[in-house]
């Protein structure tokens, strides 16, 4: 699983944020691509831009926060295991990456190379065992 399928999963099953959807087309002078919100536009509807200005070749994608890789955003994923759980949750960083675990007994060892990325691996372990509980 990538680090953007991970945000996603995220998004959906923990954080449970949709998507802002962003406008990618091509700049007015077509030397590359440029990321339109619909605050950027003066638009809420970014569909409604790309109807408008169908020259730019636009396409409509969504947009996840980057729990795996922005240190708030993967606070807020902390907090969210912390509400599932009601429990401390402990982590430490060893030579393979991180370790978690929780007073009842629950305790996982990730390999990942930064700690907002060990804590969106736990938060998906998390809620998916805590979905077949």
């Amino acid at each position: 699983m990538t680090n953007k399928e991970l945000d996603k999963w995220i998004a959906k099953n923990v954080t449970l944020k949709k998507p802002y959807k962003v406008a990618m087309a091509l700049t007015s002078d077509e030397s590359g691509i440029a990321l339109i919100e619909g605050e950027l536009i003066g638009r809420s509807d970014v569909e409604q831009y790309c109807k408008d200005y169908p020259k730019y070749h636009c396409k409509i994608v969504d947009v996840y926060p980057e729990y795996t890789t922005d240190p708030a955003a993967a606070m807020e994923v902390l907090e969210k295991c912390y509400e599932k759980t009601n429990l401390s949750i402990c982590t430490c960083k060893s030579p393979d990456g991180y370790k978690f675990w929780l007073p009842n007994g629950f305790s996982i060892a990730l390999n990942a190379t930064t700690l907002e990325l060990a804590i969106c691996l736990f938060a998906k372990k998390l809620f998916s065992k805590c979905e077949r509980d």
